[in-house]
């Protein structure tokens, strides 16, 4: 498969940033660049905790650095991991690239080549990681695997851009005197 010199320069710069990952925990290590409308491209690697509930996608890393540089507008999100099959972002990741970059190119690869092209809607409609954690073959691949399908699972908490609404907080009810 051939591919034009727009992808291999965004497939490059995530196979470069994921050499930086943090990966102590899990060693899955992910890298992610993000190519916005007037070229720049963002680069992201994943921050592993020792609480995972702190752990930070690759994806959400370059978002978040296009965002504190300025950056608004989106064409598309290359992401790479050292798998055979593609990785492609948890829900947490689509929701934030849809908020703000909304049905962007999603560009999957891993080490060696492009594994798929697909739109953001289009990962968010498939069930095609559910399998992945029987192909698993060490204890490290598969809780990778088990937090990949657990994030998976929570695709469904995208929200379409035009149904956010300012969140309203609930007045704290009084404390027991």
């Amino acid at each position: 498969m051939t591919i034009d010199p727009a992808r291999a320069r965004l497939i490059d710069a995530a196979r470069t940033v994921r050499l930086n990952a943090a990966a102590a925990f899990s060693g899955f290590e992910v890298g992610a660049a993000l190519e916005a409308k007037d070229g720049r491209i963002f680069t992201g690697c994943n921050v592993e905790n020792a609480t995972y509930g702190l752990t930070v996608c690759a994806e959400r890393v370059a978002v978040f650095k296009a965002i504190s540089e300025g950056c608004r507008e989106f064409v598309r999100v290359a992401v790479v991991a050292d798998t055979s099959d593609p990785t492609p972002p948890c829900g947490a990741c689509r929701q934030i690239l849809w908020e703000f970059g909304g049905d962007l190119e999603v560009i999957l690869a891993n080490l060696t080549e492009m594994k798929a092209i697909h739109s953001l809607g289009h990962c968010c409609r498939t069930r095609s990681m559910q399998g992945c954690f029987l192909r698993a073959a060490t204890v490290r691949e598969r809780w990778a695997a088990l937090l990949t399908v657990a994030a998976h699972n929570n695709r469904c908490a995208i929200i379409p851009r035009w149904r956010m609404t300012p969140c309203r907080r609930r007045p704290r009810p009084p404390w027991p005197a």
